[in-house]
This record gives C-alpha cells, structure tokens and sequence, in this order.
C-alpha cells in the first residue's frame, strides 16, 4: 500500500476530538487568559509526551501490558524573557493566574505556523498546517508575528479548529474576537494545562527577567489526540505508512545516530537474596539485549516520522521488530534456505541466542526467518531456515529481535521552530511476549480487552476516565484529589457531552466534603489504580424525562449482570452495625438491591441481595463477608430471568450458599424509578475524638462499574472477573455457575 505525503497527514488528522474547557471571560464576555510571551529559543523548548501504562514482568516470566489512555499527555518546558518593567510585570501576573487557574489554553510553541492568506467569508486560513499538533476539534491561537513590546489582553485570539488539512484550516473565531486575522500572523495548537505547579523568575535586573515555566497538560476529554492511530495486532497495516510491517508488527524504521555513543547491553532478570555471607544471586528466565541510542531529528519532517511511531506503539505498549543497528554479523553466503558466515564462538551458543534472522534486500525492505540450529562447517556457521525466501534479491542477513521501548516518555528538545536535533530511545528485547489488543476508546489492552466485545452493555463506568468536578473540568489519573460531581459512561470511549442523549451514561450526585478522586503510587493499595473515595451517586438516566423509556432500562427481558471493583469502609464500635446499602434500584415492583458488611458487626442487614418481586423483596445472605481494608473486591451479580435464578460472587468464588430463586420483571413506562449507588459509603459520623471519620478504607472507595442488560454467559463472566482481577488487584477465583 502506498500513500502521499497528504494521505498520510489526513490519516494523523483522523483522530478523537479534543473538547476544550471552555474559556473564562469577564464581564463583557470577553476571553480571560494570562499574557503570552514568545519563548527564549537559546535556551530551547522541551515538549514530552507521556502514555499512561502499566507494564508488569514476573522475574523470568512473560511481560504483561496495559494502556490506560487512547491520548498522551504533554508537559512543555521553556524560558520567558521579559525585558522592561513594563513587560517584567505583565511576566508575573501571567505566571500568577496560571498557578491560579486549571484549564488556562498554553500555545505549543514548537508547532507554529505563520498565515499565508485568509478566506474571511469562508472562515479558513492558508498557510503550512502539516506535521504540526492541530486537531479537528481542538483550539489554535493567533498572535501578532511584531514583537510584542505592547502586550496586553488584545494580542491573543482564540479559535476553535473545524477541519484542518496540510495547507488550509477552517475555523470557528471567538465571538468576542477583538480583530481580524492578517497574513504573517502566527498562529499556534493549544493544549489545556494543569495548575502551575513548576515556575520561577530570575531578576537579571530590575527590569530583566527570565521565567521558567513548565505547563503540564490537562488529563480528560480536552487532552490532544496521539499523533498516531495505535496499531492492531490484528491489523498492523496501520503502520504500513510509517514502516514496514511484518506478522502485524511494524520494522523499526530508523538510522540510529552514531555520534551518541549508542549501546547494547546483555541483561537478566534476577532476584538477590541479601544472606548472611553476603548477597546470593540467582539468575531467572533468558538473557535478552538493552538498546540504548539516540536518532537525530534533522528537520521537521523526519522529526514528526519518529514521533508517530513511538505514538504508534503507545509508549511501552506496542511491540516492533529491530534488525540489530550494528549489523554484528559478517557478509553470509545465501541461499534460498540456508546461509552461512565466518564461525566466531561456538555453535550452540550462536543458536541458543540468535533464534531469529532478517534478510535485507537492496531497498532495506526485509523478511524474517526461524533459524535452526546451526552446524559448524569448514570455519563456518552453516544456518537453516524455512519456509524458504522468495527469491535471491536479497543482499544481507542480520539479527532481529521483538521489542519495546522502555519508557512511556519521549522528550522533544527544540532548538527551533523546525529542528529536534536528537531524541534518546531505549528498545528492550522481549522473549516472551504476549499478545497486544485494543480496547474501544482506551487504548491498547493485553490480555483484557475482550470485554469491549461483550455486547449489551449499559453502562461502563471507571475512576480516573470522565470524571467530572463540573461541566468544564474532567479528570483523569493520575491527579491530585480531585472532588467527583460526575461519573460519566465509558463504554463507548471517553466523552464530555452534556447532551440529553449523554446524560443517561452517568452516575451523578454530591459526594461528602472529603470524597474524590484519588490517585496511588504504591501498588499494593488498589493495585496502584485510581478509585472514587467515598462516593454517594444515582443515575439520573432512570428518570430523566428526557431519554427515551427503552434507554432507561438497565436491565432487560433476559435479567441483568453487574461487577464493581470496590474497597468496603470498615467503622468502630457501634458505628459498625448500622445498615449498609451498597446499592438499590427499583422501578414500580421490581429492583434488585445489595447489603454489604466487612468485619461481621450485626446489623437488620448485614451481608445480602435482594430481588424486588411483585413488591415484596426477596433476599439471601452472603456466605463470604469483606475482609481486608485495603485491598480492592469484585463482586458479581447475575440474575437470569429465564432460568430464574440470582447468583452473586466474591472475588470470583460463590457468595451465596444457593443461587437465589428470583426474577428482575421489566419495567413498565409508568414505573417510577428510584435508585441509590454506594450510599453506604456516606457515613458522615463522629468519633470520640471528634473527628469525622474519612479517608480510603474507612469511608469506602470504587474503581469499576460495569452493568449489562442480560445474564452473560460464563465465558463472559470469567472475562470480566479476569479484567477486574489483574487491573484492580481483586483475588482471583474460578468463576463457575452454582445450583
């Protein structure tokens, strides 16, 4: 397949749409946002990009990936100069409001581009747009290309981008636009940033000072899309305009820089025993290579290649092949099914560690074999391989191996609006490698994505990921705590419509004073995932006069299935035997409702489900009760109408002592509704001490929530157990369905 230069920049541009926060403005309506001053380009502009992974690897075993975003993140770095008082007291006040205010639109100053010409009636500018961050969706910025001596809260227009193509942009302008756009104006992509937390000023004189900043990017639905679609190991010709792509997984297509001192280094996982006579090592799996190098940028179009790919792999996530940049092994005599070269070592440790081979044509293109073990022949290395190549084109023949890069990071270090000179890479060789899937609207996914093809799924719901503090803000892990007004559906990728249509995918409510979003480093708390602190939540979907009646079912004919990962809230002393309603939905005589208790305090409910028949509740009692404080619970629900039985478990393992005899009926237009989500975490009670009582683990967290419109099969049922386990650190049982 070959695609131009444009088809290839249509491609990047194809991509979620940004939504960005809507800007303040005061109260003439007019936008407010600090003062911008054009970077100090001797000192460079660093821009990194950050994927959000979590990548596991048992000493010796097989590596485990998980992508937890579709989008990076950014944080740009650069120097301010201001050089009056005029300018020095304009520098302050910016950095000021930026250290006040989250969400606050910063240009990306390495992607400018100067306007050529305007199409005022049409709303499109002309000018060089390619290989540059603007996104369909996103917001741009013009300034005035004059030095800005005369800043002030006119130099800066804000537009919203309606289509962008290489050479031309449409764009909305902001109604309170103070001047037309003129050819020469600069104009800029803009990313939504963070609260300055990173800042100083260095007073070279009274009048002279140099801010160093760094903006950190926004985490939700305004971040800026990948510059690069990921790959499916399914279909890896996504990145057929990027590299070549063999068995769905793409040729590392790049010259690596010489004069960076690059270097390859054998490693091993181990595990260090700290004894008494000393430390005792022992060495665990198969040795594999570490690749250390840099590759130069040179210009613009080279630069943005290189970035595409590592946004192509999603950071750590994606595997690709590398031909060993040195090219270690000496010209061989080829065949159509056998090569051989100069013997150097022996030949059982040649074959024990090249296991694979590429064979280089003229044009660099390449195929990649199995090797058989090699003989040892006459002062050579005779190697076999199959199946045999196509023909004899082909010029040389190296070692390849399956990698990753061992960072989620890449920094941009610009010298200029147009250079990168240099961006450092590590590539590590994987052994083991697992399969590499994508989850709809999140990424990739290793070893869990099957649960975005489980289908009739109502609402899917996941702390980190559309998690609103208003209609302006959204959050994502990792953040600081962050209250939680809205927890807004997944199921179909990440969004911020407010729309009638978006308002039946969400839990809403107010939280108590101290609930939020949460973030971990420590991975023994959560497994290191972000939760929702004591969250008291409803679904306003079940009423919403607004939504179609068959919208507001989240349960159908056939019953219903819900998992929630979850840490229950243990309280002292008498606190303990108050009634504890996880959850309760109800419409007319039908519902379905669930009591939970950690510690076995008694209580009129303690443990239970119920099922709402006929206006009467039938309930039965867990057999296994939550335990441990810290650690985060799955608990299923599944009730199958035709079958007529309610079953629950615990972390995979049977909670009830018999399935519960039950029905959910479907519910009838004129049914009222009411609902109540995790409102036993609302306990807002005193201590003898007088403190309220608060916090992770005592007031109750939830990670995960996800409901389906009918009873899923057990395969289905073992696929959601075996998600929540590994994303959320829930003990693992064997999923079977019990009498």
């Amino acid at each position: 397949m070959k695609l131009t230069a444009t088809q290839v920049d249509l491609l990047q541009m194809v991509q979620e749409r940004p939504e960005p926060i809507p800007l303040r403005r005061d109260l003439l309506d007019r936008p407010i946002n600090p003062f911008f001053f054009k970077p100090d380009w001797g000192s460079q502009v660093s821009l990194t990009t950050r994927w959000l992974s979590d990548v596991t690897k048992p000493l010796g075993g097989r590596r485990q990936a998980m992508i937890l975003a579709s989008r990076p993140v950014r944080s740009m770095s650069v120097s301010l100069v201001a050089d009056t008082k005029e300018k020095a007291s304009a520098l302050l006040a910016s950095l000021l409001e930026f250290s006040t205010y989250s969400g606050c639109p910063v240009p990306l100053f390495c992607d400018l581009a100067q306007v050529q010409s305007v199409d005022v009636i049409g709303g499109v500018v002309y000018g060089d747009f390619s290989r540059r961050r603007f996104f369909a969706g996103g917001r741009c910025v013009f300034m005035s290309s004059r030095e800005q001596a005369d800043q002030n809260a006119v130099s800066a227009m804000f537009a919203t981008v309606l289509e962008v193509g290489p050479k031309s942009m449409r764009i909305a302008i902001d109604q309170a636009a103070f001047r037309a756009i003129s050819e020469s104006d600069l104009v800029f992509p803009c990313f939504d940033a963070e609260v300055v937390t990173e800042s100083s000023i260095e007073m070279k004189t009274d009048s002279v000072h140099i801010a160093t900043v760094r903006w950190n990017e926004l985490e939700g639905s305004s971040t800026l899309p990948a510059l690069w679609p990921a790959i499916s190991p399914d279909d890896g010709s996504l990145a057929s305009p990027l590299a070549q792509v063999i068995d769905n997984k793409p040729v590392f297509p790049f010259e690596i820089d010489w004069g960076s001192s690059p270097t390859a280094q054998p490693d091993r996982d181990i595990d260090t025993d700290q004894g008494s006579r000393g430390a005792v090592i022992e060495a665990k799996g198969e040795a594999f290579l570490r690749f250390d190098f840099s590759l130069m940028g040179y210009d613009r179009p080279r630069s943005w290649r290189i970035l595409r790919f590592f946004d192509c792999m999603r950071g750590r996530g994606g595997a690709f092949w590398l031909v060993h940049p040195s090219r270690p092994w000496p010209k061989a005599n080829l065949s159509l099914s056998s090569f051989s070269i100069p013997a150097s070592g022996n030949a059982d440790a040649f074959s024990r560690h090249f296991k694979r081979a590429a064979f280089i044509r003229q044009d660099g293109t390449i195929e990649i074999r199995s090797l058989a073990p090699a003989s040892y022949q006459s002062g050579n290395f005779e190697v076999g391989f199959s199946p045999a190549l196509p023909d004899n084109d082909f010029v040389d023949v190296q070692p390849v191996y399956i990698c990753t890069f061992d960072s989620d990071s890449l920094e941009e270090t610009w010298a200029t609006d147009s250079v990168i000179p240099s961006m450092r890479f590590t590539a590590v060789e994987q052994k083991d490698y697992g399969t590499v899937s994508i989850g709809l609207g999140l990424g990739y996914r290793e070893g869990s994505s099957g649960i975005y093809a489980i289908q009739d799924c109502t609402f899917m719901a996941r702390a980190g990921l559309n998690n609103t503090y208003d209609f302006a803000k959204s959050y994502v892990w990792p953040c600081n705590n962050h209250r939680v007004f809205d927890w807004g559906d997944i199921a179909y990728g990440p969004s911020r419509d407010r729309s009638p249509a978006r308002v039946k995918k969400s839990l809403s409510g107010i939280p108590p004073v101290y609930s939020g979003l949460f973030r971990f480093f420590d991975p023994n708390l959560n497994n290191g995932q972000p939760a929702i602190s004591s969250p008291v939540m409803e679904m306003p979907h079940l009423t919403n006069a607004q939504v179609l009646d068959g919208d507001r079912h989240i349960w159908g004919a056939n019953g219903f299935t819900l998992f929630v990962s979850l840490t229950p809230h243990e309280l002292p002393g008498s606190s303990g035997a108050a009634d504890k309603l996880l959850f309760r939905v109800q419409a007319g005589s039908a519902g379905i409702r669930c009591f939970y208790d950690r510690a076995g305090q008694a209580g009129a409910a303690r443990h239970q489900i119920g099922i709402r028949q006929g206006g009467t509740w039938v309930n039965a009692d867990f057999v296994e009760t939550f335990k441990d404080q810290l650690t985060a619970c799955c608990l299923a629900v599944r009730v199958d109408n035709n079958e007529g039985k309610c079953r629950v478990w615990l972390n995979g393992t049977q909670a009830l002592s018999s399935a519960l005899t039950a029905v959910l009926a479907v519910p009838q237009p004129t049914d009222v509704y009411s609902n109540e989500w995790f409102s036993a975490f609302f306990v807002n009670q005193l201590l003898s001490s007088g403190f309220v009582l608060n916090g992770f683990g005592l007031h109750g967290s939830v990670s995960f929530l996800a409901c389906y419109s009918r009873p899923l099969s057990l395969e289905e049922m073992k696929t959601m157990h075996v998600f929540v386990s590994n994303q959320f650190k829930t003990p693992f049982g064997n999923f079977s369905f019990y009498a």
